[in-house]
């Protein structure tokens, strides 16, 4: 496709254009497990971990005050695939889903607060009845209610089930999706006009491919396949996928193999609603670096992608016309484990530097 050999073109521009200056929130926290969520009023949300404890904070007048951070419950996030406490807000609420404890005493919780208040009440979710693994909570608002995926599997045989606030939420157990999901690999749980929307990376006797699946109320998927690279891996390769979809409708998907001998990060793209998939190309095709955790949001028409050199800087990108062509943004201080989110008319970015300190990005709009 055109757009994506434009995307490769503009990747590899020598002099990437300049991003907005970086915001330290927190000098004096040393945090881990960022998440990001901007509301339709254009109000950021951040959680993180820190000393064992699960925070959250909101921008109050543009920025984000550290010292008003607001701890939630008294758990601990399992270290692991895990750690990064999952973050979802709407209208009213603010929810927070992570796992407490290991394998084989795991469990998912889910802490619901009103945004006024920030008064979080915490909740265990059920069980699936089967499981040495309980992990990856990601939640979704639609409509008021909260939906929640998470991963569960016993001797390798896994699977994810998904909950709603109405039904308390009692696990569903997604079919349809090939094979099974890659056991430590993350998923993505988002609504699309009232549609649950899961994507996950899929392993078929071990083909780590990325798929898309549109679910009903009984966990019936119907399923687009998105990455074409048929790669064979025999470990788990963990990152990806992320989605966003324009206001023109086009659907980006971006992950990451090694279908080229090192870990890259590729994007495709669907323009009928995520049925079907242009082959996807690599994004960053040089360097020394493997690339990890990349992630996708949109603004308008505008798209951000990050792509991390593993444990080094993350590189950012810019596209003005939808996706068709991305610009590589001048970042002003190196960051990692980087979270993109865009809502009410502004985008961000969070991350954390090299001494594991919160720093907050505006892309595309003064904070």
């Amino acid at each position: 496709m055109i757009w994506l050999s434009l995307l490769i073109l503009a990747a590899c521009q020598a002099t990437p254009d300049p991003a907005p200056g970086a915001e330290v929130l927190a000098g004096d926290v040393v945090a881990g497990g960022v998440d990001l969520a901007i509301d339709d009023s254009g109000t950021a949300w951040i959680s993180w971990v820190a000393d064992d404890e699960v925070f959250v904070a909101r921008s109050d007048g543009g920025s984000f005050t550290p010292g008003k951070s607001i701890g939630v419950g008294d758990r601990t996030p399992s270290v692991g695939t895990a750690r990064r406490p999952r973050l979802a807000v709407d209208d009213e609420r603010i929810a927070v889903a992570f796992s407490d404890g290991v394998t084989p005493d795991a469990e998912i919780w889910l802490y619901v607060a009103d945004k006024t208040t920030l008064d979080f009440s915490g909740q265990l979710l059920a069980e699936t009845g089967r499981h040495d693994t309980l992990d990856q909570p990601t939640l979704a608002f639609d409509g008021g209610e909260i939906h929640v995926a998470w991963k569960f599997g016993l001797d390798h045989d896994y699977g994810i089930a998904i909950g709603r606030e109405s039904d308390n939420y009692t696990p569903v157990e997604v079919y349809g999706f090939p094979g099974q999901p890659c056991e430590c690999c993350p998923h993505e749980l988002t609504m699309v006009d009232s549609d649950v929307v899961l994507v996950q990376r899929g392993n078929e006797l071990d083909l780590r491919e990325i798929y898309l699946g549109f679910v009903d109320d009984a966990g019936q998927a119907e399923v687009h396949r998105v990455s074409q690279n048929d790669w064979l891996v025999a470990g788990c390769p963990y990152d990806g996928p992320s989605t966003t979809r324009t206001d023109s409708g086009r659907w980006l998907a971006t992950w990451i193999d090694a279908t080229l001998g090192d870990a890259r990060a590729w994007v495709s793209a669907s323009d009928d609603g995520g049925v079907t998939w242009g082959a996807g190309l690599v994004v960053l095709p040089d360097g020394d670096r493997s690339q990890a955790w990349p992630n996708l949001t949109s603004n308008g028409d505008d798209v951000w992608l990050t792509v991390e050199e593993i444990w080094l800087r993350t590189r950012l990108f810019h596209s003005g016309d939808g996706g068709m062509s991305f610009e590589e943004q001048t970042m002003d201080e190196d960051i990692v484990d980087t979270q993109l989110a865009s809502g009410g008319g502004r985008a961000g970015m969070i991350g954390l530097d090299r001494d594991d300190h919160l720093v907050w990005w505006a892309l595309g709009s003064p904070p």
